[in-house]
């Protein structure tokens, strides 16, 4: 019979008949772990930038999940030496299975870790604001179209998209707290309330919401990236759903941030000058132009044009080729705005009926 021992080491849990000199199961074998192992360094080559970029997201290396398969690796091979040892086995992890669990957890970690960042777009949180950004703009700088593609289905997250304007906001609400401050110092000496230019923010307000300032510095850095012309074209060509999905959500929830602006007006400009842009298949009655989502989303929709201006960029033109099926999209956008403008009964002079004007102003010049 065999001798009883202290139960996993432990003399309060009583005594085992498991001798830990004589394991009757091993639960993960040596061959095991070099299997995982072998695993895990193939898992490697088949990273693409978009795992890279979730890695940096979070502030992880792909070697930081490399680390716990070794230590899985390791408590293995002591789970297998420790029957051979002359020990007492009477400490906890004198006894194999503690060091064969060990070695399963280690590893389950590591191949969980790689699952989340595979199956699930990274998000962003204040911890990992600077990081996110960093990896953003790091992986538009190396992206070739297909990977700008999957980048947008976690960049443009709602979740992501909104935290990122609050954020940004900050410096809108300290702007606007210094003008609050120089009109009651005007008003105290009973200056005109007039302010030329933007109203300086006190140092007190700037130390003591220097960590919110700091934030939002960063996520305005990003959404300022998100104009990238080359990342514009690829929404309104390869993903113009998405586009359209997001596009929507900033109207439906009344995201504004001015560091966005400049985003909305590079998908507006990419959707009229590109010839493969979902625009240019909006503008017939037939096929997508039975369903114009996205002209609708850009120009159709009373809070992108009063807030945004999409055409604004259409001031300075369009460069100096001019083609057919620009001056139809323009022709569809712009009497879709005008539409949008009468519906919404906004007939004061707006900036975005401006944009409109000055956009045919430079159709003139260039036909000239």
């Amino acid at each position: 019979m065999a001798e009883p021992f202290p139960c996993v080491g432990l003399s309060a849990l009583g005594s085992c008949l498991y001798n830990p000199t004589q394991p009757s199961t091993i639960y993960f074998s040596i061959g095991e772990a070099v299997s995982a192992l072998a695993l895990t360094l193939a898992v490697q080559q088949f990273f693409s930038p978009i795992y890279r970029f979730r890695l940096r997201a979070y502030g992880l290396r792909f070697f930081y999940l490399i680390i716990p398969v070794f230590l899985g690796f390791a408590c293995a091979v002591i789970a297998a030496l420790l029957p051979s040892l002359p020990l007492a086995h009477q400490s906890f992890f004198e006894y194999p299975i503690v060091w064969e669990v060990l070695g399963g957890i280690f590893i389950a970690l590591s191949y969980a870790t790689m699952a989340v960042l595979m199956l699930r777009p990274a998000r962003v949180y204040p911890i990992n604001l600077k990081a996110f950004v960093g990896a953003a703009a790091t992986f538009l700088t190396e992206a070739n179209d297909s990977d700008r593609v999957r980048f947008a289905e976690d960049l443009l997250f709602p979740r992501n998209l909104t935290r990122l304007v609050e954020v940004a906001s900050a410096w809108a609400r300290a702007e606007h707290y210094g003008s609050m401050v120089e009109f009651e110092r005007l008003r105290e000496i009973g200056a005109p309330q007039v302010i030329q230019g933007r109203a300086p923010i006190s140092a007190f307000y700037l130390f003591g919401h220097r960590r919110e300032l700091e934030a939002a510095s960063h996520a305005g850095t990003l959404l300022r990236i998100l104009s990238d012309s080359q990342f514009c074209s690829v929404l309104v060509r390869r993903c113009p759903w998405l586009t359209v999905s997001v596009l929507g959500y900033i109207s439906a929830h009344r995201l504004y941030a001015e560091q966005l602006t400049p985003f909305i007006r590079q998908l507006a400009s990419q959707a009229l000058m590109s010839e493969e842009s979902i625009v240019a298949k909006e503008i017939g009655f037939e096929g997508f132009g039975a369903t114009p989502y996205l002209s609708n989303s850009l120009f159709g929709d009373w809070y992108m044009l009063f807030q945004y201006d999409p055409l604004h960029n259409m001031h300075f033109g369009m460069g100096d080729e001019l083609t057919e099926g620009y001056v139809d999209r323009l022709n569809s956008v712009a009497k879709l705005i005008v539409q949008t403008a009468v519906k919404n009964q906004d007939l004061h002079p707006q900036s975005y009926m401006l944009s409109v004007h000055a956009a045919y102003e430079n159709l003139s010049s260039l036909s000239g």
